[in-house]
């Protein structure tokens, strides 16, 4: 198949070539991909010599082509998701999905994986823990489960990929929906000229008089830091906090599906909930240390957030700001501490940071 998204790179170190990749290779790509892994599983599952090198090295190297179809796809989706991207992203999450099953769910490849790892103690260092990687990630992949509690697990993580690519697609929507056109020029007081350039492209890209603020952080972060109309602030604000919660693009729903379906699928796998699931590969390794921690951060942190708060709050109260500080003013009136105070200013800093 001709197809960039399949060849290797020729640049330093194997960096992608983004520019050569199109958005209608990535589902050819994707499938041809698969179709190759598979067949190398194949010859994988019907090895008549299980050995570490033909089956635990074979299986971390059968899916070089899709790995890499895939890392420029995630990448894309989350650095520049485009229409044409997002068309295409519930199927082609879908066939991940279903390929990764397809791999954790075969019997007959587990059993060539078992077969390796009745023999560990012959191993040591990289070996033994590449080993006990492989056979864990199978088991914690549904390998032992009965038939029909592998078609419950296949169900679930189906469903969990749609859901999951309709939140995060609900979170760039929302997003995008918002948009704060300005045409008082009063209300840019306090903004500097270079976002207030970009806030005039952003305008007339979209065919409009004034400056145009998002909630992308570009534009939202410097809009909250320095931007002095308070009420605009908190416009911005409340926009950017309450995103993807109510409206069109609502992920309430959603939102407690995921934790339903996840709460399933850990007790199908065996384990108390999902938080358990996912720990037990973590340092933390269960759910009570990470409480433990938690509750120890909160009780060392709280004294020294109240102080500095309080600080804050006063030295705002000396210059005539509000009696109350709220979500929407922290950024503006720590960027105006930290210059009356330590003579720190971020703008000085951009021209040597700008490509």
């Amino acid at each position: 198949m001709n197809n960039a998204l399949l060849e290797k790179s020729t640049l330093d170190h194997g960096a992608l070539e983004f520019n050569k990749y199109k958005t209608e290779d990535f589902l050819p790509a994707l499938k041809e991909s698969i179709s190759i892994a598979k067949k190398r599983l194949e010859g994988i599952k019907n090895e008549a010599n299980p050995t570490f090198e033909n089956i635990i090295v074979a299986l971390e190297r059968i899916d070089g082509e899709l790995n890499q179809v895939a890392s420029v796809f995630y990448n894309l989706m989350s650095a520049e998701k485009t229409d044409a991207i997002q068309a295409i992203s519930e199927d082609f999450s879908r066939q991940i999905t279903e390929y990764s099953n397809d791999i954790s769910l075969d019997s007959k490849l587990f059993e060539q994986v078992e077969k390796v790892w009745q023999k560990r103690n012959d191993f040591s260092g990289e070996e033994a823990m590449l080993l006990e990687k492989t056979y864990k990630g199978f088991v914690r992949g549904g390998a032992k489960l009965n038939p029909t509690d592998k078609e419950k697990l296949r169900s679930l993580d189906t469903e969990l990929a749609d859901i999951k690519l309709k939140f995060s697609n609900n979170i760039l929507k929302a997003t995008n929906a918002f948009e704060l056109l300005i045409t008082n020029e009063a209300d840019l007081d306090g903004i500097p000229e270079s976002f207030l350039e970009a806030a005039m492209e952003a305008a007339k890209e979209k065919d409009k008089e004034g400056w145009l603020f998002t909630l992308h952080y570009p534009s939202f972060m410097p809009f909250m830091t320095y931007a002095k109309n308070r009420e605009l602030r908190k416009q911005m604000f409340m926009a950017f906090s309450t995103r993807a919660y109510g409206g069109e693009f609502d992920n309430t729903n959603l939102s407690k599906r995921i934790a339903t379906l996840s709460y399933e699928r850990a007790k199908l796998l065996g384990y108390k909930d999902h938080a358990h699931y996912v720990l037990e590969e973590r340092m933390a390794g269960n759910k009570d240390k990470v409480t433990s921690f938690l509750d120890e951060l909160l009780a060392k942190a709280t004294p020294a957030a109240n102080s500095e708060m309080a600080d804050l709050q006063k030295w705002v109260s000396e210059q005539g700001g509000p009696a109350q500080l709220e979500s929407w003013d922290y950024a503006f009136w720590a960027d105006k501490l930290k210059k009356a105070r330590f003579n720190v200013d971020d703008e000085q800093l951009r021209p040597y940071f700008k490509l």
